[in-house]
């Protein structure tokens, strides 16, 4: 599998990672556009930071799901409303964000609160590792990135990397759509869900901010594999 890199470095040359020069790597790009592939052939053995993984690492311990964590009850449900598989409706609690409804299921708080604090735990986790860095989520914002790299401030001996992966055109976001909704066919074969409205996507795609070395990066580096994903989307739409 073959991707194509555009490098620039602020010093004018290559950038090659080091025994004594680590990278702190933070991808941009919606899901099904190769980021986990691209960390699997380009940095094998760095320190993953993936909060999809930690969602659905929590929800599976809980016997939920990843589309479970992300579920709200019927606002006209009263407090104290029980739910088998959610648990209890509660007014939501004050730490959460005021984007949230005003009322939520327990169980689902208390799993996402338990999101959080593995998440925070992960960074704290690869700052003490010594090893390469990649923080694997869609950060498609200038506010997304800057603050990821607020969780990493005070972290020496990195250089900075950004890693932009190219989605432009209609006929690959389709293609991508395409990818990601196979892919939510085999995880509900595994008895799992995580499904990614097109909706979703497109606001995805609306919100996208390319990212520049301005934000604090030293490095960007463009990843175009919109070639493999047209032709994965090709072979995956006899299955769908």
């Amino acid at each position: 599998m073959q991707f194509f890199h555009n490098t620039i470095d602020l010093s004018n040359r290559v950038y090659k990672v080091a025994n004594e020069q680590r990278t702190l790597s933070i991808l941009v790009g919606p899901p099904s556009v190769g980021k986990s592939t691209w960390v699997q052939n380009n940095v094998p053995n760095a320190f993953v930071i993936s909060r999809d993984d930690i969602v659905t690492e929590v929800a599976s311990g809980v016997g939920l799901t990843y589309d479970d964590l992300f579920s709200s009850p019927d606002q006209d449900l009263p407090v104290g409303h029980v739910d088998e598989k959610y648990g209890t409706v509660i007014d939501r609690p004050v730490h959460l964000p005021k984007f949230l409804p005003p009322k939520v299921w327990d169980k689902v708080s208390e799993a996402n609160g338990e999101v959080h604090r593995r998440f925070q735990q992960r960074i704290k986790d690869a700052k003490s590792s010594g090893q390469d860095i990649v923080v694997d989520m869609t950060n498609m914002n200038k506010r997304a990135r800057t603050g990821m790299l607020d969780n990493f401030k005070g972290l020496e001996g990195y250089k900075k990397r950004v890693v932009n992966f190219n989605f432009e055109g209609d006929d690959v976001q389709s293609a991508i759509k395409d990818i990601s909704r196979q892919r939510a066919k085999e995880i509900a074969e595994r008895g799992g869900s995580k499904n990614i409205p097109d909706d979703v996507f497109d606001s995805m795609f609306g919100r996208y901010q390319a990212p520049s070395l301005e934000e604090g990066f030293d490095i960007l580096e463009e990843v175009d594999d919109r070639e493999r994903i047209l032709e994965q989307a090709k072979r995956l739409r006899g299955l769908l």
